[in-house]
């Protein structure tokens, strides 16, 4: 995370409607009486909601299955998990221990050149070779690829507020950044053509990201980085800008919110004010229709970190024990959190689709299912709708066909990864309807569907 600072702080307005007021007054109560936390981990996820990881610092101490466990606990579906540079290894490891606790990646990628000493071209073939490596890997396994992170900041010309036009970006520097974002969105797209992909910005800086539109480069969703010292997103400055509903109206695609949290986290003892304000925010980005995910930052306390400002940004403290670091403490926010979570399954101001299997077949090579949206919406127009092909436990193969579905209408998806051979004997098949989830649904544990057969 790249923190901005400004001169100003802005208190969050009263929400303008009866509906934010009830969720204001709602989560304000929560604030006030600490909720105790569970010892088990969540029954079930929702895929709106998401928690960040780090592969460094306590992060790399923690056994991935800690800090998925913990991530479950809160009831959130998505961990964004920055993997630059690349460790097989450990992403291997957060795959398979998240598809069990029906959690999935946002996975940040970065061009493995330094963008001072290299040039546009040299940085477009290292990150378009990031990009294609990492997807081919972890094709249809992940819920969308962040094509690195903030780089509207390390573009913006230094006499510059908003970086609302785009002309706020230094030429040279937006070059290397705009084709580090191109490689690697064109890498991801070679290795994994059924993909999604994220752009993210901080502040007010969406000229980068029409910057970027008016250069021809691509993506599919647009992410946003939002801390409690930028004041409510939805009335900017006090003057009544609406940050997510102009992203939504004038780019037309998916919005993530990708950060958040009170500036400094819990810096100075500010526990409550921490809470209060992750609490408050995700409640009314869960109940605004422009929003289409929340992300919360971060899950540990960084004690080892060069900035102290990114020491106290979590949920959970830390501590060590035989020098390595180790769960220590719940902070308030984490059980406010997990309260929004568990209140929102189906957010009722943002009708969900549901998408579910009712029927799946295998013969010679080929997987064929049915989908069926049995939500109150439509899937959204333009987003793939995947289906996931798995023989006894390892998925195999996929299918999709692009959205939308109506609500009620059911669809037929292929192989469109590849046939594959079942060997001869007993098996058990299993579809996976929206298995990287590329978008929210009032339910996000009931998408597979499981068949025995025999192979002769």
């Amino acid at each position: 995370m790249m923190l901005i600072w400004f001169n100003y702080f802005l208190i969050i307005k009263v929400k303008r409607t009866l509906k934010k007021l009830f969720a204001a007054v709602s989560i304000f109560v929560a604030s006030v009486i600490l909720f105790p936390v569970p010892s088990s981990a969540a029954t079930s996820t929702n895929g709106f909601f998401g928690v960040n990881g780090h592969l460094y610092g306590p992060y790399a101490d923690m056994s991935v299955a800690t800090q998925l466990d913990l991530a479950n606990q809160l009831g959130t579906g998505l961990y964004r998990l920055s993997v630059s540079p690349v460790n097989f290894a450990w992403v291997d490891q957060f795959i398979a221990e998240g598809r069990t606790r029906g959690i999935k990646l946002l996975t940040t990628l970065t061009a493995p050149l330094a963008r001072n000493t290299s040039t546009a071209s040299a940085i477009y073939t290292a990150a378009f070779n990031q990009g294609r490596s990492f997807a081919t890997h972890y094709a249809g396994q992940v819920a969308a690829y962040e094509l690195a992170n903030e780089l509207d900041v390390a573009t913006i010309l230094p006499i510059i507020s908003d970086g609302a036009l785009p002309s706020d970006y230094d030429d040279a520097l937006y070059v290397k950044a705009r084709e580090e974002i191109r490689g690697l969105h064109d890498g991801v797209k070679a290795g994994d053509p059924s993909s999604k992909t994220l752009v993210n910005f901080a502040w007010l800086h969406y000229g980068f990201i029409q910057r970027l539109l008016d250069d021809g480069v691509t993506f599919d969703i647009i992410g946003i980085n939002w801390y409690s010292n930028m004041g409510d997103i939805t009335n900017v400055r006090g003057r009544g800008f609406d940050l997510v509903s102009y992203i939504k109206t004038h780019f037309g695609k998916p919005l993530w919110i990708t950060e958040a949290n009170r500036k400094d986290g819990t810096m100075g003892g500010n526990e409550t004010a921490q809470a209060t304000y992750i609490s408050q925010t995700a409640q009314a980005m869960a109940m605004n229709p422009d929003v289409d995910a929340f992300i919360a930052y971060e899950l540990f306390d960084e004690p080892g970190h060069a900035s102290v400002y990114e020491q106290n940004y979590g949920l959970v403290k830390v501590k060590q024990s035989d020098g390595k670091y180790v769960v220590d403490t719940f902070k308030p926010a984490f059980s406010q959190y997990q309260q929004v979570i568990a209140s929102n399954t189906a957010p009722q101001s943002n009708p969900l689709s549901d998408v579910v299997i009712t029927s799946s077949s295998y013969a010679n090579g080929v997987f064929t299912s049915t989908v069926k949206n049995q939500g109150t919406s439509a899937t959204p127009a333009g987003i793939v709708i995947g289906v996931g092909y798995w023989v006894d436990g390892s998925q195999r193969t996929w299918g999709a066909v692009t959205g939308p579905l109506a609500a009620g209408a059911s669809v037929s998806i292929g192989t469109g990864g590849g046939s594959y051979t079942i060997p001869t004997g007993a098996h058990t098949i299993t579809a996976y309807a929206d298995d990287v989830n590329r978008f929210a649904e009032s339910g996000e544990t009931n998408n597979k569907l499981s068949n025995s057969i025999t192979v002769p």
